[in-house]
């Protein structure tokens, strides 16, 4: 892992100098503001934890030229459930039937990106990027009614983050439309979110959490 990090480092380094070199070329708004949304797949082991939620962005980014974005630093909301999800039945206050309440999995995130931007047409252009992000993800099982915890969970960590996204002015020459796909490898410690009878519920697990976003969103510039 301190090696991906050591490489993603040097990468950033040399993608900073090579931007500064070849693409001279200002860009006429400096800022980005975006706004995605799409569903997030965990991968491997972690399917074995969470099932697959909804992620929610909003970030804004720096265009050092019209090809190079320094930095784009984003705030991820997203829901989820465990991969095995307790439940408990409610008795509605207001029409005495029983309710069945699912425990939900919470997550919070950051991630950060360096990125290139790269032609296709005159409507269309691509970008890649890579950074860091880190997550936070709790899970609980609370009575909706009386707020009473019934449950809570929490994992968090760091790892890289890849992302490459098909960008259009199509519509608009400052609002863009955007098809965008990113990949996290989360360095996580703390409780599974998912209880197993196989496992004991109050250890602490430490693992490689693997997720990948597909996601359609807004481009603003300013």
């Amino acid at each position: 892992m301190k090696r991906l990090f050591f490489s993603i480092t040097i990468l950033s380094l040399v993608l900073t100098i090579f931007a500064g070199d070849v693409f001279s070329q200002k860009p006429d708004e400096k800022y980005v503001f975006e706004m995605t949304l799409g569903p997030r797949f965990p991968i491997g082991v972690t399917r074995d934890d969470i099932t697959t939620g909804l992620g929610l962005t909003a970030g804004v980014g720096y265009k050092l030229t019209d090809y190079f974005e320094l930095g784009h630093l984003a705030i991820d909301f997203g829901s989820s459930s465990p991969h095995n999800p307790n439940s408990i039945v409610i008795q509605d206050y207001y029409s005495y039937y029983g309710r069945l309440a699912m425990e939900t999995v919470t997550i919070f995130g950051f991630p950060l990106t360096t990125r290139l931007h790269f032609d296709i047409n005159k409507m269309w252009f691509a970008t890649v990027g890579a950074g860091a992000a880190y997550y936070w993800f709790s899970s609980k099982l609370e009575d909706p009614i009386y707020g009473r915890l019934q449950k809570e969970r929490n994992r968090s960590g760091w790892g890289p983050y890849f992302e490459c996204a098909v960008i259009t002015n199509f519509f608009s020459e400052k609002w863009l439309v955007m098809f965008k796909g990113d990949f996290s490898m989360l360095d996580t410690h703390g409780k599974n979110l998912s209880v197993r009878e196989d496992t004991d519920p109050d250890a602490k697990v430490s693992r490689t959490d693997k997720y990948l976003t597909i996601s359609l969103g807004l481009r603003y510039l300013f």
